[in-house]
């Protein structure tokens, strides 16, 4: 008899999902954030607005946090995408990354104090590379994963050359769908 145990997290329901309206989160064909916009529209309300969900249920947590802009996937049905998202545990590039050593980007939280959304939301509105897509989307989809369930993997930055540490792994033989805590879907 094998009396070994698993770390699989044995999870009945379905991910939290929380709407959150925030209508000061809008997208002008220029991008009003960027770090050299006359004056930069500040993220600090927005990312404040976003977080009440997650400060409420996580706080003190390890958890991982991915922050997607739904307009960038082929996807005309936003809801629909969500269920997907529900269904395969992450958005398409977190369950069948292109690179085999890892599954997504994230950034890590470990005992959550909700400070995180602002440091995201400014790497992907106000400062290069990202900054510079047009058309500019919002990040409107954030998902939540448990931290115990992924393994940080280090890299060297490509562009930067410095070790970084944003990338994980699902750990074996656990499931994204557990891992998947919490979708918070901003407007």
């Amino acid at each position: 008899e094998n009396t070994e145990s698993t770390p699989e997290r044995n999870r009945e329901v379905t991910p939290l999902i929380v709407n959150v309206d925030c209508p000061e989160y809008s997208v002008t064909p220029e991008n009003p954030y960027r770090y050299d916009a006359n004056p930069p529209r500040p993220l600090d309300t927005i990312a404040a607005t976003i977080e009440v969900p997650i400060r409420q249920h996580f706080t003190g947590q390890n958890i991982l946090l991915r922050g997607i802009q739904s307009a960038h996937f082929d996807t005309s049905d936003r809801q629909q995408f969500i269920k997907e998202i529900v269904a395969r545990g992450g958005d398409i590039f977190t369950v069948r990354s292109t690179d085999p050593t890892y599954d997504m980007h994230a950034r890590r939280c470990d005992n959550y104090n909700g400070e995180e959304i602002l440091t995201l939301l400014q790497a992907f509105h106000t400062y290069k590379p990202k900054c510079d897509e047009l058309p500019l989307a919002p990040v409107d989809i954030w998902q939540v994963f448990a931290a115990e369930s992924y393994e940080e993997i280090e890299y060297l930055h490509p562009r930067h050359k410095v070790s970084t540490r944003d990338r994980y792994k699902l750990r074996p033989g656990l499931s994204p769908q557990d891992a998947l805590l919490a979708i918070v879907v901003v407007n």
